[in-house]
């Protein structure tokens, strides 16, 4: 194996994290999106400390472009669970205040 093919593989692996982190968005598994965002993001800055070889370098823009429309829908799943929470949370509150007033009134 030629050290273009182990870097090659190394990015793919990256590219693979990254729809995997999606497919976990999808199922709102966020603990496990930030955990594996963790992981990736290391992964990307020890790809990235050294050079990309030539003769992989359309392989990694293409990777690039995957990922960052992986991210891009990650984050559209993630402002819609907070979205949601959010109106759960005040929807709670609400509950709240009418059970407080209906018990204060008895």
């Amino acid at each position: 194996m030629t050290a273009d093919t182990a870097r090659l593989q190394r990015w793919q692996a990256i590219v693979r994290a990254s729809h995997e982190l999606l497919e976990l968005a999808r199922r709102a598994e966020w603990d496990a999106v930030a955990e594996g965002q963790r992981q990736r993001q290391q992964e990307i800055e020890a790809f990235f400390a050294e050079p990309v070889p030539e003769g992989i370098a359309g392989e990694v823009e293409r990777g690039i472009r995957e990922i960052l429309e992986a991210d891009r829908e990650v984050m559209a799943l993630g402002g819609t669970a907070r979205d949601e929470l959010g109106e759960a949370v005040q929807t709670l509150g609400q509950r709240r205040k009418a059970q407080s007033a209906y018990t204060q009134s008895y």
